[in-house]
């Protein structure tokens, strides 16, 4: 795209139309303009409303006066600005904290809670002192029922089988050892007799 205006103004206003980040159309039509006119065209001039004497000839009012109408504040207690609606009480079931409670153990453990001790039953363990001394052999049978509901409960979930045998594993080790205390009981009482 050649200027026939001269090297310098083509150089210039390559630089600008670079500059500028016009797209490739918008440089061509550019170029075409400049190539085909002898002179740009003169800034067209601005048109105002003001007329003569700086009187205004426009159309509509130039200055309103928003504030020109204040409300008094009579005014604005007969449109109701003041005027509360009365407040509705709501009807039907609300959400308890016992409600929030069950929502949040059925979204944990996928059953229903457990019902809450009553004061009574908190006073009753409280009040009877734990008993201190515990059957061995009793404590394994409580750990082998436990294992043996868990196990079933994850047999229903499908977990894998490692962690089955391991279950199964840990029920065997307890029967071993409940195997043994039923022997060292029976030495006991033979060695009695």
């Amino acid at each position: 795209m050649d200027f026939d205006r001269g090297k310098n103004t083509g150089s210039l206003m390559k630089d600008l139309m670079q500059e500028s980040k016009l797209t490739m159309m918008q440089r061509r039509g550019l170029f075409d303009y400049l190539r085909d006119s002898s002179t740009l065209p003169k800034p067209a001039k601005a048109r105002t409303n003001w007329g003569r004497g700086g009187i205004w000839r426009g159309r509509g009012r130039k200055n309103v006066n928003k504030f020109s109408k204040i409300r008094t504040l009579s005014m604005i207690e007969k449109s109701g600005a003041y005027d509360r609606e009365p407040l509705i009480v709501p009807t039907g079931k609300s959400i308890t904290d016992d409600d929030k409670k069950d929502l949040v153990h059925w979204m944990a453990y996928r059953e229903q809670r457990p019902p809450s001790p009553s004061a009574q039953e908190i006073l009753e363990k409280i009040r009877k002192p734990p008993s201190t001394e515990r059957d061995r052999f009793s404590e394994l049978e409580g750990e082998v029922e436990e294992r043996q509901q868990f196990l079933t409960e994850m047999t229903k979930m499908r977990t894998s089988k490692k962690l089955k045998e391991e279950i199964e594993g840990e029920i065997a080790e307890k029967l071993r050892e409940m195997k043994f205390i039923q022997k060292e009981r029976e030495r006991q009482i033979r060695a009695l007799e």
